[in-house]
């Protein structure tokens, strides 16, 4: 019997809400007797399905800017949204979060759903590429204009799933690959 075994490799991300898909033929342990190759092709599937709903969303919620509409279908664009990369998801979630956004702000309805929606967005594009934590701004901002309780209570958790979030993923990517490191030299100095 061979016994399998999992090997921690330092620099690799964790995104666990846009990579699930991809983990699909792990989870499934055989039961679907899917093979790699075609859990890969329904994962993309499923993705590029995905993508599609959040760019109809976006455009339902507020129109696209015509400059927008060439960015989205600009060949390297079309290519992030076949493929499995976490690029094309974060590119249109966060077409999303700003139609979300612009639908608060410029929209005459005071809309709690919408504003929720928003915050679970802002918590998920932040989590998953560490360069877009600046859009907290933009939380922070529905925050101080609405004066919601509900809306400030879901900034203040979002923002504390996103540190620590991310402080647990630098741990597991860095901090132990210095260990790692570290107790390597140390064997190779003994011997």
């Amino acid at each position: 019997m061979v016994e399998k075994s999992n090997l921690l490799l330092p620099g690799t991300g964790y995104y666990f809400r846009c990579y699930m898909l991809l983990c699909f033929r792990i989870m499934d342990r055989g039961a679907i007797k899917l093979s790699v190759h075609n859990s890969y092709m329904l994962a993309r599937f499923v993705c590029t399905l995905c993508i599609a709903f959040c760019i109809v969303l976006s455009a339902r919620l507020f129109p696209f800017n015509p400059l927008l509409m060439y960015l989205l279908v600009l060949p390297t664009s079309l290519f992030q949204y076949a493929t499995l990369n976490l690029d094309g998801i974060v590119a249109v979630l966060s077409v999303l979060m700003c139609s979300l956004f612009a639908r608060i702000v410029i929209g005459k309805e005071d809309n709690q759903i919408l504003r929720i929606a928003f915050f679970i967005l802002i918590a998920v594009l932040a989590s998953c590429k560490l360069h877009l934590f600046a859009i907290y701004i933009l939380g922070l901002f529905l925050c101080l204009r609405f004066k919601n309780k509900i809306d400030i209570l879901i900034f203040l958790v979002s923002l504390a799933f996103v540190v620590a979030w991310t402080f647990y993923a630098v741990f597991i990517t860095w901090i132990r690959a210095l260990i790692w490191v570290c107790l390597l030299s140390i064997s190779q100095l003994i011997i």
